[in-house]
């Protein structure tokens, strides 16, 4: 009799006899009078009802009669099944017999028999509670799901949703976006390989639509029921936010996920690999070899590609989506320190591939990204069929590591303080006149009172500056890496006034006295380099300390173990102790350039005397200083300016052809305005706080490529001071800077904003020819807006705005925003964001911006950003005002003079970044 109720009710009509039977002998028999209470509402689920004979009456927590059910019905399963507290009431309305199934025997039961579960969970329409840990052990078996935690997987088979396929069906359509993901519970599944009936079979455990799903790409074999089958469906919904809960489940999915190109694809990667320095020069029939090659892997946001140090078994291609660059060790969260962002189009990984060597960096996702990958198994197979690919790369990759080597020397030698703000051909000049040496620890380097012919640079380690005085040794200071020492004794031709120590194993390039004065009579900047290294130095706070006496081994040359990067020519034999050769002021004439020389000894002679000083004299002397760099660069300087002249006519012409830059621009008469802007700069650095706005000043030479044949008309202009007709050459010509106040909307009084410079002619001819050739100031100049936004501290970075003259009704590319995040504002970035508007202040995507420098131009469109992200970047490795950045395409108003570096130390290489925002304007 029982078999036959069993068989009757519906929930288990779908049940085999077998498994009726099973659930059968879990059903216990139960006698209840009339009024007896069954359960209560709110209580928790015991058990599942089968009326055997009698009444059962249930009612709503307030007494409401719901239902009255006789012998057949089932009652309280749905409470068991959900795994909630009861909703209703139930009690014996007549004296009733009924079977019972416990919770705990419906659990071991379907944990022995999971068909049972799937049916009883098909039969309800939701999985059962019952049926969760069978779920949880079945997705764990799944390899991309099996390392993901209980709770995911919990939550996970909670959201899955029982779909019956007959056989034939389709599951999900070639072309087809798919709904979900699908977990092959029983049956089997056809998934189609092409048009010539090749199929792959997928067994139970497998998953369908996940490619698809993590790429948004459509569906690309069709999924088809080979048998009556039982699939899970997770839902496009429940997935979104099951990854957004649990960011595992993406990278589970996706971790060993690859799939080909679909034909459109092909062709897209076809164009991208062309438009590729490494693959211009192919074919375009190995180009589309490739592009069959090619796989698709989809990398979460924030997942790491691949880390420095990994094999190189494979490149990349990003085909959505944003890939960061890093160099040292990466984590999910952040890099740290970033190399560069690659947008849509970018390639990496190509150089270890190609070299067979370790990565050299650490690649991560930014955002959900789609990468086009090439493994090294198929790379090998392309090389064996199409040799001219081979030939292509080797030579592609002798010219990238070419330009790596001169890229990493540059980089390398302008971390030095010394060379920081030279051109890129004046550092591989420099780099070719270096000598490499090395001293261990306790090791001297040379000794107080010795002739000194050579300027140190340090590679690696420390070195202690120390001398002898009637108190005993003094130590004066410990020089790091990237600093210099021992430049005084070569420029003066006096003795060494300390002795250098090796403080630890240290690795140094010598620069001698020859090459020293003519590179400093060459590059000025190294001059004015080692004048603020200097000036730094006397500002530290320690003062000399008496030291204990210590050990002192003999200096000992020996070549560096791993030569430093500069290109260096190798080392000649020389002397320990050479003679003595002429010092920089017996080698030129006497009047101004002896003055000049006596004026740099009197410095050095200087320096050394207030290092000697107590804290208390340091400060006190800092103080009268500054005092005195008030009255000269604020309440006189009209004065002292009117006062500074020279009668350069008792100079012969090769006297003042010889003289080194600063020298000759004194003679010229054109030391007003440096004395003024080093008046101001002498403002800053000590601290104090000038009442009106003041130009930055510049070091000469710069190598900021500034554009100067656009004239920009101002509202009232400024003059320039008027050079005589001596004729001087020099490397590189002072530019005259005029100063137009633009007001930013977020201070309250107007900020300067600093003009680029034009070219001063330098004769009579040239002035004419100027003259003739500039055009009137036009006053509809003052009716062209400039900025809305303009950091204050742009003007004290020394950064210029050129704002373009157009004429009325003519588009133009009007900068609007500007601003500057000094270094913990970037938070280790060091870039140059723009965002390019359009009339209505949309995002334009696809414009090409350009950014230049002294010897190059990068020209790039902007990207498909989201909102808060700026629609271009480029990384900054130059310090001073190394960059120029404008818009193609129209007239553009630029910006020029960005560059690394802060207020302080602008040609040092600290990071901070720019916010540029142009918007395409008429006149």
């Amino acid at each position: 009799m029982k078999n036959r109720f069993i068989q009757n009710a519906p929930l288990f009509a779908g049940l085999t006899d077998a498994e009726q039977e099973l659930l059968s002998e879990r059903l216990h028999l139960e006698h209840h009078r009339q009024g007896d209470t069954l359960f209560a509402a709110g209580k928790e689920p015991g058990a599942l009802y089968l009326v055997k004979s009698g009444w059962v009456r249930l009612t709503s927590k307030s007494m409401d009669i719901l239902a009255s059910l006789g012998p057949g019905s089932i009652f309280g399963e749905a409470d068991l099944f959900l795994g909630r507290t009861r909703a209703t009431r139930a009690e014996a309305a007549t004296d009733v017999d009924l079977w019972s199934l416990a919770g705990s025997d419906l659990e071991e039961l379907i944990a022995q028999h999971p068909p049972l579960g799937i049916k009883l969970s098909r039969a309800f329409g939701t999985p059962l509670t019952q049926l969760q840990g069978y779920l949880v052990a079945r997705l764990r078996q799944i390899p991309s799901l099996a390392d993901l935690a209980d709770e995911a997987l919990t939550a996970i088979a909670a959201r899955l949703r029982a779909r019956e396929i007959s056989q034939g069906e389709a599951i999900i359509p070639a072309g087809a976006r798919v709904d979900g993901l699908y977990i092959i519970e029983l049956g089997r599944v056809h998934l189609d390989q092409g048009s010539d009936g090749d199929f792959i079979t997928l067994e139970p455990g497998s998953l369908l639509g996940e490619m698809a799903l993590l790429t948004g790409k459509t569906q690309e074999f069709e999924a088809r029921a080979a048998t009556d089958t039982l699939v899970w469906l997770l839902q496009k919904g429940d997935y979104e936010e099951l990854t957004g809960r649990y960011p595992d489940l993406a990278r589970g999915l996706s971790r060993t996920l690859r799939s080909g190109l679909n034909p459109n694809d092909q062709a897209l990667a076809v164009e991208r690999l062309g438009a590729t320095p490494l693959f211009s020069t192919l074919p375009e029939e190995v180009l589309k070899a490739v592009a069959r090659r090619l796989l698709v892997q989809f990398v979460p946001k924030g997942e790491i590609i691949f880390h420095e140090g990994d094999a190189g078994d494979a490149l990349y291609l990003v085909e959505v989506g944003e890939v960061e660059m890093a160099a040292g060790s990466i984590s999910r969260a952040q890099a740290q320190e970033t190399l560069g962002r690659l947008g849509v189009g970018g390639i990496f990984g190509e150089m270890a591939l190609l070299t067979g060597h370790a990565r050299t960096s650490s690649a991560r996702a930014v955002r959900d990204t789609n990468l086009w990958v090439l493994y090294r198994s198929d790379f090998d197979a392309l090389l064996t069929q199409y040799p001219a690919l081979g030939i292509a790369l080797s030579r592609g990759l002798a010219e990238r590591l070419a330009s790596a080597d001169d890229r990493q020397a540059e980089q390398h030698l302008r971390q030095m303080i010394l060379l920081a703000s030279l051109t890129a051909s004046q550092l591989d000049d420099v780099a070719s006149r270096l000598r490499p040496a090395r001293f261990r620890a306790s090791e001297l380097i040379y000794r107080q009172g010795e002739t000194g012919n050579r300027l140190y640079l340090i590679e690696s380690g420390q070195v202690t500056l120390r001398a002898r005085s009637e108190e005993g040794s003094v130590i004066f200071g410990t020089i790091e890496a990237g600093s210099f020492f021992g430049e005084r004794a070569p420029l003066t031709g006096r003795p060494r006034s300390t002795t250098a120590q090796a403080a630890t194993d240290v690795d140094l390039w010598e620069l001698g006295k020859a090459d020293l004065e003519e590179l400093m009579l060459r590059y000025p900047a190294i001059g004015i380099n080692r004048s603020r290294a200097i000036s730094q130095r006397l500002m530290r706070p320690e003062a000399p300390r008496a030291e204990a006496p210590r050990p002192m081994t003999a200096p000992t040359r020996r070549a560096p173990a791993v030569a430093p990067a500069p290109r260096a020519r190798p080392e000649t034999v020389r002397p320990v102790r050479p003679a003595p050769q002429p010092a920089l002021a017996t080698v030129m004439p006497g009047g101004i350039v002896g003055a000049l020389a006596g004026l740099q000894r009197s410095v050095d002679e200087t320096a050394v005397w207030f290092q000697g000083q107590s804290a208390a004299a340091k400060t006190r002397i800092a103080i009268l200083l500054l005092l005195l760099a008030w009255l000269i660069g604020v309440a006189a300087p009209a004065a002292i300016i009117s006062a500074i002249s020279l009668d350069t006519s008792q100079l012969p012409a090769n006297v003042l052809a010889s003289l080194p830059l600063p020298a000759a621009r004194l003679a010229k008469q054109e030391v007003a305005p440096v004395a003024l802007a080093l008046a101001n700069e002498a403002l800053t650095n000590g601290g104090e706080e000038a009442s009106l706005p003041t130009p930055t000043y510049t070091p000469l030479p710069t190598k900021t490529p500034i554009p100067t044949n656009t004239p920009i008309p101002s509202a009232t202009p400024t003059d320039s001071p008027v050079p005589t007709d001596t004729p001087v050459p020099t490397d590189t010509p002072l530019p005259t800077a005029t100063f137009t106040s633009i007001p930013p909307t977020n201070t309250p009084r107007p900020t300067p904003t600093r003009r680029p410079p034009t070219a001063t002619p330098t004769t009579s001819a040239d002035r004419s020819a100027a003259a003739a050739s500039a055009p009137a100031p036009a006053p509809r100049a003052a009716q062209r807006p400039g900025p809305n936004v303009w950091d204050g501290r742009l003007d004290q970075l020394g950064v210029n705005l050129a704002m373009v003259n157009v004429n009325p009704g003519q588009q133009y590319w009007r900068l609007v925003e500007a601003r500057w995040a000094d270094e913990n504002e970037s938070g280790g970035r060091h870039h140059i964001y723009v965002t390019v508007l359009d009339e209505n202040g949309g995002r334009i995507v696809g414009q090409p911006v350009v950014v230049r420098w002294a010897d190059g131009q990068e020209v790039r469109p902007t990207e498909d950003k989201p909102a808060n992200e700026p629609s271009y970047n480029f990384q900054m490795y130059a310090a001073g005002q190394a960059y120029t950045a404008y818009i193609d395409g129209l007239p553009s108003d630029s910006v020029a003079g960005i560059g690394l570096g802060t207020i302080a130390q602008r040609t040092w290489k600290f990071h901070t970044s720019f916010f540029l925002t142009f918007q395409r304007a008429t006149r």
